[in-house]
């Protein structure tokens, strides 16, 4: 079997300065532990490919700087996005307000194209938080799902659970896989190339 993708699919990595995207890519796909913060200059394009059902599938994440003002996103560099996946930093009560002002951004340029919410730095999170930031995560998909919907919210760390993170990104992309091939389930053969199946936990769905 060739190695080239035969799909592939464009997901934006976008959401507030200092949210972690950069991060979270980098030990999703390399292993690598979080850098000191390094303000992102302009959009960076990651590659990762997997297997699913003997088809070879390539899912480009664009990385798109975050600032630290209202967004602005250019038609051209969103446009033919399949999926967008919305960072913030969850320990950031201002970070999290910030993804309303990305959201709407996104509204402006694309239509009906699936959103994840991921929470990061949940390590930095105290416990007796965690109800409260599951449910605001919860309200803030309610409410601004109604052009692009968001499908569910994750809460990750780039910093110390390879687990969740790895899993959390992998039931994104099964989901890309079957939009993409309706007849597919969430049990199919989709692995990374050159990776074991990880195990599963439940996500967080916004519904």
């Amino acid at each position: 079997m060739s190695s080239e993708p035969q799909v592939e699919f464009k997901v934006l990595f976008m959401g507030p300065f200092r949210g972690g995207k950069t991060s979270i890519l980098e030990k999703y796909l390399y292993g690598k532990p979080p850098r000191d913060h390094v303000a992102s200059m302009g959009t960076e394009v990651f590659h990762k490919k997997i297997i699913s059902n003997d088809i070879v599938v390539g899912i480009n994440f664009w990385d798109m700087p975050g600032q630290d003002r209202t967004p602005s996103l250019s038609a051209q560099l969103v446009r033919e996005s399949q999926a967008v996946i919305l960072v913030f930093d969850l320990s950031d009560k201002k970070s999290f307000e910030e993804c309303s002002k990305w959201k709407q951004a996104l509204d402006t340029k694309l239509e009906k194209v699936p959103v994840f919410l991921l929470g990061n730095k949940v390590d930095l999170v105290a416990s007796q938080k965690m109800s409260a930031l599951k449910r605001d995560m919860k309200e803030f998909c309610s409410r601004n799902s109604s052009k692009n919907p968001i499908v569910t919210y994750f809460m990750v760390s780039a910093l110390s659970d390879d687990k969740v993170l790895t899993e959390s990104l992998q039931q994104i992309i099964e989901h890309l896989l079957t939009m993409s091939n309706p007849a597919s389930s969430r049990n199919n053969d989709s692995i990374p190339i050159g990776q074991e199946r990880p195990s599963r936990e439940k996500s967080c769905k916004c519904s």
